[in-house]
C-alpha cells in the first residue's frame, strides 16, 4: 500500500481496483472528495510506523465503523492494550517513544479510565 501513497489519486485507485476487499473498496467509491483527503492523510502515517502495512486491512472494519479524528492515536494505543494477543510487534520499535510522548496524556486517561472501573 506505501507505494499507492504517493497522492490521493493514486491512492483512490488502488483501493477500488477490482481485487480490492469488497468493504474497502465500496467504503472509498462512496467518499467525496473532502472525506477521500482525510482518510488518505490519515492513512499515511501508519503506514510509515506499521510493522505490517496488512494491519490497516485487518482493522478496516473497525476503521469504517468507528468516528476517529486521530488513527495514528487508535492503531498505537490499541497496541498497546493488544485485544487480540498478536505476537508479532505492530508498531516499529524506533517509532514506540515517539507516538507514546505524543499519546501519553491520552494513554493516561485510559489507564485512569479503566483503573476506576
Amino acid at each position: 500500500m506505501k507505494k499507492y501513497m504517493e497522492n490521493v489519486n493514486t491512492f483512490k485507485s488502488y483501493l477500488t481496483r477490482s481485487n480490492m476487499l469488497s468493504d474497502i473498496r465500496e467504503y472509498v467509491k462512496d467518499l467525496d472528495n473532502e472525506k477521500l483527503n482525510w482518510f488518505y492523510n490519515q492513512c499515511q502515517e501508519p503506514l510509515k510506523f506499521l510493522t505490517d502495512e496488512g494491519y490497516l486491512f485487518y482493522k478496516f472494519r473497525w476503521i469504517r465503523n468507528h468516528n476517529f479524528n486521530d488513527l495514528s492515536k487508535e492503531i498505537f494505543i490499541e497496541s498497546l492494550c493488544n485485544p487480540e494477543g498478536i505476537k508479532e510487534p505492530i508498531v516499529k520499535e524506533e517509532w514506540n517513544n515517539l507516538l507514546y510522548k505524543r499519546y501519553e496524556k491520552d494513554i493516561q486517561e485510559l489507564y485512569d479510565c479503566m483503573k476506576n472501573n
